[in-house]
């Protein structure tokens, strides 16, 4: 007797369980539907929302603001297992990165992404590849695009600039050949197929390259490593047409260089520095005064006869450090280690800065006399504009160096920053700031005649970087020999 009830329990327990989990999936079905049809309660969609429903949840999270904190829980738990959803908080950790640019979502963007790739997702997969490309993580960006066996054109498009970004130049023509047929047929692809030839981009179309010089003493090469890069250069060049110094130089067409073929050390906030050693090779096939190379991050700069720049650099940066190559000097406080405000001038070395002496005494004339000498935009002063001011504290005869500030708007000898950091004074002609100053001030037509005037400060030929490379190499070489 006591077996049959024991038995009768268990079965009575065991049908129990089949009910409620029977009951259980016909609720969740029942719910769906009720939230399908529009047709359902406060009470039915908590209940769907607690049972972890799919359509609750993405009901509730079309509703909710899009980046609050309810919008992040329900997209979150949709993401789980829906691509769509995994891939829409990765583009919006990467909006919100690109206006913040704090670096803890960058970890955000990556695991969305891959975990929409997980599900399934190859928009994602193409999404991350670029985000990667951008962010010069070239190695990320083909991981993820060569395990491809079909690609899609933005897939094929983005894997040749990643290709030709490294200088991969037969993976390249091989995958170029591979998905001709798509490329040709579509106006990216043969947009992309048009630069590959405009910038004669692989080695054998490089080897024939047709040498333009133009014709002018100033002429600049620019080289850029990527192929948005090459169009950024063309653009600045196009906008530098406008500006005043755009008549005293001339610019050969850009060219291609990969980055692998270079030596830099490029990083956002310092300023380029490159082993202009690697120049030696190339250098027969340049036929240009200066070169100019364009990077996509570091600081811009111009070390004699080369200029760098940034991609992301505009046009006023480009037209500043332009000016460099001609013979201009900053404005703004240079490093207190910089060669020029070391010490005093013995000879003039810029068209607009000076290195001079702040307190002389003796005949002021005769004083006036002796400094126009030495400053190259004396023609620019007139006769009656002081340069030199009466030191009230200072024995009979003793005089600053400097025009007054009543003189502003006068072509004359005033306190310049340039080496405000350093030990020695510096005078400019003008008492405003100038675009030596801040880049996005106007070029001084005073400083448009000093050019007319003479070439007297013109950075030497790029070649003379070179010869200074070569001698630093031999020197080095030799130091080891001796060390051995």
């Amino acid at each position: 007797m006591a077996l049959k009830q024991v038995n009768y329990k268990y079965l009575l327990v065991m049908s129990l369980m089949f009910i409620l989990s029977s009951s259980s999936f016909s609720l969740l079905n029942y719910l769906n539907q009720q939230l399908l049809s529009h047709n359902y309660s406060k009470a039915q969609l908590s209940s769907a929302l607690a049972k972890n429903s799919i359509i609750a949840l993405t009901i509730k999270q079309k509703s909710a603001q899009k980046g609050s904190a309810n919008w992040l829980n329900y997209t979150i738990e949709l993401a789980k297992k829906q691509p769509e959803y995994a891939f829409l908080l990765a583009q919006f950790y990467q909006k919100k990165y690109q206006q913040t640019y704090e670096p803890q979502l960058i970890n955000k963007i990556i695991f969305w992404y891959q975990q929409a790739i997980k599900l399934g997702s190859t928009h994602a997969l193409t999404a991350l590849a670029n985000w990667y490309y951008i962010q010069e993580q070239l190695t990320q960006a083909e991981n993820l695009l060569s395990p491809i066996n079909h690609y899609s054109l933005e897939q094929a498009i983005l894997y040749i600039k990643v290709l030709v970004d490294q200088g991969k130049w037969q993976q390249s023509l091989a995958l170029i050949k591979r998905t001709s047929l798509n490329l040709s047929q579509s106006e990216s692809g043969r947009l992309l197929l048009a630069q590959l030839n405009r910038y004669q981009i692989m080695p054998s179309d490089r080897e024939q390259q047709a040498i333009v010089t133009p014709k002018c003493e100033n002429t600049i090469q620019f080289f850029a490593t990527r192929l948005a890069d090459l169009a950024k250069t063309e653009q600045l060049i196009a906008q530098f047409q406008q500006h005043p110094l755009a008549g005293f130089v001339c610019f050969s067409p850009v060219r291609y260089i990969a980055k692998t073929e270079l030596d830099c050390k490029a990083k956002t906030g310092e300023a380029i520095r490159c082993n202009e050693a690697t120049w030696l090779t190339k250098a027969n096939s340049i036929h240009s005064k200066y070169l100019g190379l364009l990077l996509p991050q570091g600081g811009a700069n111009v070390h004699l006869g080369m200029i760098y720049l940034d991609s992301k650099d505009n046009v006023d940066v480009f037209a500043h450090e332009i000016s460099h190559l001609l013979g201009f000097i900053d404005e703004y406080p240079l490093a207190s280690h910089h060669q020029l405000c070391q010490q005093r001038q013995t000879n003039p070395f810029s068209y607009n800065i000076v290195t001079l002496e702040r307190i002389y005494q003796g005949d002021r004339a005769k004083i006036r006399q002796q400094l126009l000498a030495r400053i190259p935009w004396a023609d620019q002063i007139k006769h009656d504009t002081p340069i030199l001011q009466a030191n009230a504290n200072s024995p009979a005869n003793t005089w600053l160096l400097g025009t007054p500030a009543r003189y502003h708007k006068h072509v004359g000898v005033f306190p310049a920053e340039t080496c405000a950091k350093g030990g020695v004074f510096a005078f400019k002609p003008l008492a405003y700031a100038t675009q030596l100053r801040y880049n996005e001030n106007p070029f001084p037509p005073v400083y448009i005649q000093l050019l007319n005037k003479n070439n007297h400060f013109f950075m030497p030929s790029f070649r003379y970087n070179l010869t200074l490379a070569l001698a630093k190499q031999q020197t080095e070489h030799a130091s080891l020999l001796g060390e051995k």
